[in-house]
């Protein structure tokens, strides 16, 4: 049975085990605050302390209490022992950096017992440094889900080539055989945030290989005739996007009428 408080009820609320380690146990504020908190928030506790002990006379109980306040402090620093801290990456790490990061980042999910889909992203992305995290949300995501930002940790934060080295890469980037609009851009910031350019500097830049890697010459001339110099990736990745879709419509309706008719979006 649980401790109890003077009017025979057993101590469940935050409150009444504050009241209980201050009071009882002489424990710091501090300590007290700590204890209250993990012990009310947890159902099983109760279910620790065998005897069924009235906290005013508990000094009476020298012998008791020894006994069941040792099990109690066993439980909790056990359970305090188990919170496992969160892991932490930041940009220029080396590919054994990374490795080192994602297992101690399972072993940190499992210990927090995380699942939800946003709690994940959050937590996940709160692992990064603020270095990192502004050049993560540079970059052009289409879902909030844990496997696509470590990809995208992996891709900015891990870095094996020099400076010169990277803009070279980036200058030469094109969209692969099968690569979507989107995948394309992604990988386009991704590689931009190696390459030291200011913010102004990257924003030009990704815009202008962006629409020159494009691999389909009639999407890549539509987008260049709907491009001006004020215009946001946003709204250039938009028009190709549609051009892109209008492109697969063309492809589509060629396959079911024949090989004379020609591959442009309309």
């Amino acid at each position: 049975m649980a401790l109890r408080t003077s009017d025979g009820g057993p101590i469940s609320t935050e409150s009444e085990w504050l009241s209980f380690f201050v009071d009882v146990m002489k424990f710091t504020p501090k300590s007290s605050a700590t204890y209250a908190k993990l012990l009310s928030e947890d159902a099983v506790t109760g279910q620790l302390l065998e005897q069924n002990i009235d906290v005013p006379n508990m000094k009476n109980c020298i012998g008791m209490e020894l006994e069941e306040f040792l099990k109690l402090k066993r439980y909790i620093h056990s359970k305090l022992a188990s919170k496992l801290p969160r892991p932490s990456i930041k940009m220029n790490a080396t590919q054994a950096d990374y490795d080192k990061f994602v297992l101690d980042w399972r072993k940190y999910k499992t210990d927090r017992q995380l699942c939800e889909t946003s709690t994940l992203y959050l937590n996940l992305f709160n692992c990064c440094t603020v270095e990192l995290r502004q050049h993560i949300q540079s970059v052009t995501a289409s879902k909030r889900v844990e496997k696509e930002l470590l990809e995208l940790i992996q891709g900015i934060a891990v870095s094996n080539l020099e400076l010169h080295d990277h803009i070279k890469e980036f200058m030469k980037m094109k969209q692969n055989e099968g690569e979507n609009c989107h995948q394309y851009l992604r990988r386009v910031q991704t590689k931009a945030t190696h390459c030291g350019f200011t913010q102004i500097g990257m924003d030009a830049c990704v815009k202008d290989r962006f629409v020159r890697g494009l691999n389909n010459s009639a999407v890549r001339s539509k987008v260049l005739k709907f491009e001006t110099p004020t215009m946001s990736i946003t709204e250039l990745f938009a028009e190709a996007l549609k051009q892109e879709h209008a492109l697969a419509i063309v492809r589509e309706y060629v396959e079911k009428q024949g090989p004379s008719k020609q591959l442009s979006p309309s």
